[in-house]
């Protein structure tokens, strides 16, 4: 089975590899880069589903017979605090589309304000925590769990999640 990943990011490209070769070891995925159309920080769960299904929809595109995939990680307001989590999207070649969210991981308030001040637009949490820590602006999930999960782990599970729990054909 063909897929299409929506991104170049290789954090995001790892993480479908290893999760397809769980799967489907004789699947193969082909990468693009696909823009999002939303913030660069996307904020709540509607912006951050659009810009995973935008990323599917561009792939998609370019391979119409793939099923293609787009993961957007975008930062929520939940009970008095921020948590950052991923949408991950899968679209078959009739259009259909499944999604799973990825577990989140808190967020200081402090970075999420500095986010805000300079603009969610142009500015990410993990670029303002990257500035003050020195962790890997793509993840500073590895950060914030003090080592337990990283970003790429947490995309792993959601893209497995996904493929196992959907009704499109493996």
């Amino acid at each position: 089975m063909d897929y299409v990943l929506g991104s170049l990011s290789p954090l995001k490209v790892c993480a479908v590899q290893s999760a397809l070769r769980a799967l489907t070891p004789t699947s193969t995925l082909l990468t693009v880069e696909a823009a999002s159309d939303v913030s660069a920080q996307p904020v709540g769960r509607a912006e951050t589903l659009q810009g995973a299904q935008t990323r599917a929809r561009h792939a998609q595109a370019l391979r119409p017979h793939a099923f293609a995939i787009g993961i957007e990680n975008g930062i929520r307001e939940c009970d008095g605090h921020w948590e950052d989590w991923a949408i991950v999207v899968l679209r078959s070649p009739t259009g259909r589309e499944w999604f799973a969210e990825s577990a989140p991981t808190p967020l200081p308030l402090d970075a999420v304000q500095e986010t805000a001040r300079r603009g969610f637009t142009t500015t990410t949490v993990g670029a303002v925590l990257h500035e003050w820590f020195g962790s890997p602006p793509n993840d500073p999930h590895t950060l914030l769990t003090h080592g337990h999960r990283s970003r790429a782990a947490l995309l792993h599970e959601t893209i497995l999640h996904l493929l196992t729990t959907t009704e499109f054909p493996h």
